[in-house]
């Protein structure tokens, strides 16, 4: 019987190291022949369903050939601490552009524009709050503000409109109109199907998972051909807005704010430029929101060199791109706070 014994636990070890062995050569062949952009995962889910950011931690992030990482802090934040002790407090939500993709944080416009906030009222007064995520559009920019607003309790809520956020509404189930005659809103949630939740009960989104996909090639590579099986890209960008779209579109702004209006916040709404808009400026005019348009200031730049203001292999805004965001967007920021009622607010002479 112990010779037998002997025997079994002899096999499973030669099993187990062949396995491990197998596993090193693929890691080592993956590195040598098509080395993977080591991206970590920097979402979690929310019980409706929608993708937010991480509450804590950081996340490596390969995007072209920027690297470097991400820092989080609750709620669903980006940044490496929480702002929320400062005086007045201003809510940003946006998509992969306002969250600032490829880029450290310093370097992201939203940083960018917190830096000139300080250098005109002083640290500690204002604090822009980066809540965007990639991927997210205006129905899920919505959900946000409902789910979270009330315990982050903000001054001020800015909503920035990237390429893809309104493309998006009509196929996110978060929120669709009762009746084509009418502006009011149905809720519902993200499905989850059941391949997606056995990912979940073997750890994606655990930290071991987060250690694997940030550190192994093969992990990262299985990773992504579980994306593309799963979630296959595809790009709405310059898409036309159909009229049921922008319709979906009002409805979603104008329940927006409502909620602003009854927590006493004020709202503001930002294309931060990279697409145009024509229809957009008399939607939200007529649900009494404020605009401000950068498509008349940052489209002539980039047109005439995208490549300059774009992360190398990537369509997101590099350090020169974000920069050019933040400067067209600071004249309307400044003036919002100091028109909008900040009591506790006032320029340094």
């Amino acid at each position: 019987m112990k010779g037998k014994a002997g025997r079994l636990t002899a096999g499973c070890a030669l099993v187990v190291c062949s396995l491990i062995a197998c596993l090193v050569l693929a890691e080592i062949g993956v590195r040598l022949f098509s080395p993977q952009p080591m991206n970590g995962s920097v979402y979690e889910n929310t019980p409706r369903g929608y993708a937010v950011n991480k509450s804590k931690g950081t996340v490596l992030f390969s995007i072209g050939a920027n690297k470097g990482i991400y820092h989080f802090t609750s709620p669903h934040l980006r940044g490496i601490s929480s702002s929320q002790v400062a005086e007045e407090r201003i809510l940003v939500l946006g998509d992969s552009f306002t969250f600032g993709a490829g880029l450290p944080e310093e370097d992201t416009y939203v940083s960018r524009l917190q830096k000139k906030i300080e250098a005109t009222f002083g640290v500690g007064r204002v604090a822009l709050l980066n809540a965007a995520s990639g991927g997210s559009g205006t129905a899920e920019h919505l959900a946000f503000l409902e789910d979270f607003g009330g315990d982050i309790a903000p001054r001020a809520v800015v909503v920035f409109i990237g390429t893809n956020d309104f493309s998006s509404v009509e196929r996110s189930p978060l929120y669709r109109l009762r009746r084509t005659d009418t502006l009011e809103l149905d809720e519902g949630t993200v499905p989850t199907n059941e391949s997606i939740r056995l990912l979940h009960r073997i750890g994606v989104g655990s930290e071991i998972y987060n250690f694997l996909i940030q550190h192994l090639h093969i992990a990262q590579l299985i990773r992504r051909a579980v994306i593309v099986a799963y979630f296959p890209y595809e790009s709405r960008s310059g898409t036309p807005i159909s009229s049921d779209q922008q319709r979906l579109v009002r409805a979603i702004f104008k329940r927006m704010k409502t909620w602003c209006d009854v927590h006493g916040v004020k709202l503001a709404v930002i294309n931060n430029g990279w697409r145009m808009y024509d229809w957009l400026p008399e939607l939200l005019a007529s649900e009494n929101i404020t605009f401000f348009d950068a498509a008349s200031q940052i489209q002539p730049v980039i047109t005439r060199d995208m490549a300059a203001y774009t992360i190398l292999g990537d369509r997101h805004p590099n350090t020169k791109g974000a920069m050019l965001v933040a400067d067209a967007v600071w004249p309307f920021i400044q003036t919002f706070i100091n028109e909008g009622n900040f009591d506790k607010v006032h320029s340094q002479p």
